[in-house]
């Protein structure tokens, strides 16, 4: 989705080469004043990944049983320093950002049009369109929307997520501007899962709607608004002395989570809202700088509700980058607050080219060796001090920083197979457990990870394979083992205008504690009486796409006759049985 690396810019000819007329960007902060345009694939084997969780290229998600319904990542990151949400996001795979966003430029009108659905009641939606309004200014829209009726009695998901956008590129470039403004919206009857395990490990019910469950009334809403204003200004670029530019960031972002059942007598609500004030300078107005700066101090006014009172902070975080060409890239920032997040800091280091092998033909890299190292203070996530409302209430004001140490090392060969060495040293983590108490610890934990993407004759692979061990699993739960890989067969019919991919993908977990997701806060916390995993989630596929048009069919979770009736994603959520999907995407460039 953010097509951030460089082998997006090297598109290869397509049958409809009009769509290689269609050009976008993304507004990060840090490369914003870049001439920096990406073209539109026009790739047919992304569409039957109906749910954002499923793709290969994304991490890997523990979620319950239906699309859309929380999740939590289960690939470990160190958090962003500058995140002052008041709880973890639970909708990280679908939600539109900031970052994630398309700015388009181009200069014919672009739409397209994504629908699927399927035997298991579940439909997404989602329409995009952009077009030239002037010129060098630009208007776009996406829309979507996920729905699914639920496998468990009292369940339903119904999710809605926009936004709109405006950018603007001068003559010469020296000017560039955006806007946007994302809605999000996710609303899901909670049931809490089913009483019993056991019930659907024996097959105790017919079908999934009738096993009993812990709420007959409940539901939760978390809503976001944000708007982002963006402009940068170059200092005389047809100079030949680089004065660099000034990059200037306006955002405004409100997150709430409202949530009622049966046993309340009110609604209980977390909300977080950031306003954010950001000034940059940066000499990177070219690719390949020789020493590359970036200045810059951010400015917050952050204000935390829940159902009986609210707190304000300000933070005022001054931060820096500078670095050699692309070989190494040093970034420091820290954070001054009148209260919680007084001395949150942060410091970088990645050497990006330690070691280098080029092709004599064409000079293409062969294979490429990084290291990334990070040493961070940041205060947890403001949930886990304090929390009032009527029907449950805690107090902690000796909550500390979260200390994090880490060091990777890469191998990249030829941009198709990643292979990624991960440590980290994690002292101070707070995590509930099920009975919402909080506790805290210290951990160590070994990473491994190999993507690829890459094809041998008419053979494709995509996937994520991730090892994972750590030195005391109520710190972090993860399971040692995950696995999402996708191979697929290409082919063409009719002399090569129906170009269609036969495939499989494969998901798999090995067993573990996994975290028990709790209605009332909509976080996952710690459970140790009921281990996930240990069994293979395989989808048998079909793609074709003739130019613009895309279609796909599919046979979800095709090993459900070769199990026990056991599968599970999440303590107490049942996974989704075998089922059909099918779906369509259609292009359109006017």
């Amino acid at each position: 989705m953010q097509g951030q690396n460089a082998s997006n810019t090297k598109i290869k000819q397509d049958n409809d080469t009009v769509l290689q007329k269609v050009f976008y960007f993304h507004a990060s902060k840090t490369d914003y004043a870049l001439d920096t345009l990406y073209r539109l694939s026009n790739n047919a084997i992304d569409i039957h990944y109906y749910d954002p969780m499923l793709n290969p290229k994304n991490s890997y998600y523990q979620y319950l049983s239906l699309m859309g319904t929380p999740a939590l990542d289960l690939i470990y990151n160190s958090d962003d320093l500058l995140n002052y949400q008041r709880q973890p996001n639970n909708y990280q795979p679908y939600v539109f950002t900031k970052d994630n966003v398309k700015y388009f430029q181009n200069k014919k009108a672009y739409s397209a049009f994504t629908y699927d659905a399927g035997t298991d009641a579940q439909q997404y939606f989602d329409v995009i369109f952009a077009r030239n309004l002037y010129k060098g200014l630009n208007l776009q829209t996406e829309y979507s929307v996920n729905y699914a009726d639920g496998n468990l009695n009292n369940s339903q998901v119904m999710n809605q997520f926009f936004n709109i956008g405006v950018n603007y590129i001068s003559d010469k470039g020296r000017y560039r501007s955006n806007a946007a403004f994302i809605h999000s919206r996710a609303y899901i009857l909670e049931n809490g899962g089913i009483l019993n395990d056991t019930m659907f490990v024996n097959s105790e019910y017919s079908s999934m709607q009738t096993y009993p469950t812990y709420l007959n009334s409940g539901w939760s809403k978390w809503k976001t608004n944000e708007f982002y204003f963006n402009q940068s200004v170059r200092i005389a670029k047809d100079s030949t002395l680089n004065l660099g530019a000034f990059v200037h960031s306006v955002s405004y972002e409100k997150y709430a989570r409202l949530y009622t059942d049966e046993n309340k007598t009110s609604l209980d609500s977390l909300a977080t809202t950031l306003q954010r004030n950001s000034l940059y300078w940066t000499n990177v107005t070219k690719p390949l700088t020789l020493f590359p700066i970036r200045l810059g101090l951010n400015y917050d006014v952050i204000t935390y509700r829940d159902s009986l009172e609210k707190k304000h902070f300000n933070v005022l975080s001054p931060e820096a980058r500078v670095g050699f060409k692309d070989f190494v890239e040093l970034r420091f920032i820290q954070s001054f607050s009148d209260n919680l997040y007084d001395e949150d800091k942060q410091f970088d280091v990645v050497f990006s080219h330690l070691f280098a092998l080029r092709s004599k033909k064409d000079s293409s890299l062969i294979l490429n060796t990084y290291l990334k190292a990070q040493v961070q203070n940041k205060q947890a996530d403001y949930i886990y001090s304090h929390y009032l409302t009527d029907s449950l209430a805690w107090d902690y004001n000796n909550t500390g920083k979260t200390k994090t140490k880490s060091i990777s090392f890469g191998i990249e060969f030829r941009k198709n197979i990643t292979l990624e060495l991960s440590y980290f040293d994690i002292k101070d983590r707070y995590y509930f457990d099920e009975n919402l108490v909080l506790n805290k610890g210290n951990a160590k934990l070994y990473q491994v990870n190999l993507k690829n993407d890459f094809n041998i004759h008419r053979f494709s692979f995509r996937g994520l394979l991730s090892f994972q061990k750590v030195s005391d699993e109520d710190v972090v739960r993860l399971p040692l083992l995950s696995l999402k890989q996708s191979v697929f067969y290409n082919f063409a019919l009719m002399k090569g205008k129906l170009p269609m991919q036969v495939g499989l993908d494969i998901n798999y977990n090995t067993s573990y504690y996994a975290d028990k997701y709790n209605t009332s806060t909509g976080m996952f916390v710690r459970q140790n009486s009921m281990k996930i995993g240990n069994h293979v989630y395989a989808d048998v596929f079909v793609t074709m796409r003739v130019q613009r048009f895309t279609m796909f069919a599919s046979f979800l979770h095709v090993s459900s006759f070769l199990q026990n009736h056991d599968y599970f994603n999440s303590p107490l959520y049942p996974h989704n049985g075998f089922a059909f999907r099918y779906g369509i995407s259609w292009k359109f460039l006017d």
